[in-house]
């Protein structure tokens, strides 16, 4: 994507500061963190029973409805244990993602699950709605498919994409496809390319085209699926930074992106998306998901309520904190 002439500019100038070492500290401190901050993220997971010794479409399934519990739990501040316990009223009323994936396609019975977790209880019927969608679509796609351990990503993202715009433009309904409208017709251009992007690209456009889906959760998956489970490992630098509501946080806290700020929701297709990937490659050029480590430090220590900025290690490279 094309950036304005502002962005291009605000890049240029961190390009200077990280060739001339301004952020070389940040640089260290990130890479110091990479195992914790791993460790961490797998342990969070690890809760609601996802690991990578289960088969990879329950992996696929139950990471896409994890992510959208983990979407929803940042603003009601909901710890990896509540997100664990809903997690698993989920999917103990539907069924054995293992054993029977075809489960997860029944509306009456995904509906009902949700509404029995506490976050989904307390949402509006517009984000059930689409939230049954996508778990319905995604589980028709992977039992249709036969995903199987031995699948690499660009198989199954480019079946996916065909899925998508087979089998689940013609099943949406309008209010759901219209939102997405702009994905459908990317997946369109990559179908027509010869699926040429990246081994990852086709697998995350795929996942966000759901009617639940965004580059949040797409993202997060394929953090959790490549980065912390080491799953594809072969593939971690395709990976893209997740701008989810703790990275967004922490960017702002300490500056990094001034006089730009992330204090609304960023979406694919948006500069701020594509100016934070150019960073984040500017940063860790083999692995630019490095990046998205910062927000580990986001659950550690820069609480909203009650921040430990003496105790982080990123507390002198802090716009917040000194100020």
């Amino acid at each position: 994507m094309f950036l304005p002439y502002r962005y291009r500019v605000l890049l240029r100038e961190l390009e200077r500061k990280i060739e001339s070492g301004e952020y070389e500290s940040l640089r260290s401190v990130i890479t110091e963190i990479e195992e914790e901050a791993l460790a961490f993220f797998e342990k969070r997971i690890s809760m609601a029973g996802l690991n990578a010794k289960r088969p990879l479409k329950s992996l696929l399934l139950g990471l896409f409805i994890y992510s959208l519990l983990e979407d929803l739990g940042y603003v009601r501040r909901l710890s990896p244990e509540r997100l664990a316990v809903d997690f698993y009223e989920i999917v103990s009323r539907i069924g054995d993602m293992d054993v029977d994936i075809g489960a997860f396609k029944e509306d009456d019975i995904i509906e009902a699950s949700l509404y029995a977790s506490r976050i989904f209880s307390t949402c509006d019927e517009t984000l059930v709605r689409r939230a049954v969608e996508s778990i319905k679509l995604l589980a028709a796609f992977l039992e249709k498919t036969k995903v199987s351990d031995e699948s690499s990503p660009l198989d199954i993202g480019r079946k996916f994409v065909l899925f998508m715009l087979k089998d689940a433009a013609r099943a949406l309904s309008l209010d759901l496809y219209e939102p997405k409208a702009p994905l459908f017709g990317y997946m369109l251009v990559l179908s027509r390319s010869g699926f040429s992007q990246n081994a990852l690209e086709s697998l995350r456009i795929s996942l966000m085209s759901l009617p639940s889906g965004s580059q949040r959760i797409a993202n997060n998956i394929l953090l959790y699926l490549v980065y912390v489970l080491r799953v594809w490992r072969d593939h971690i630098s395709f990976l893209h930074v997740p701008i989810d509501p703790p990275l967004s946080y922490l960017i702002d806290r300490l500056g990094l992106i001034r006089p730009l700020t992330l204090r609304r929701s960023v979406d694919y297709f948006d500069y701020k998306y594509v100016f934070l990937q150019k960073i984040a490659a500017k940063l860790f050029p083999s692995r630019p998901i490095m990046f998205a480590l910062l927000k580990y430090l986001t659950f550690k220590y820069c609480k909203r309520r009650r921040p430990y900025c003496e105790e982080c290690p990123l507390s002198f490279n802090c716009e917040r904190y000194l100020t």
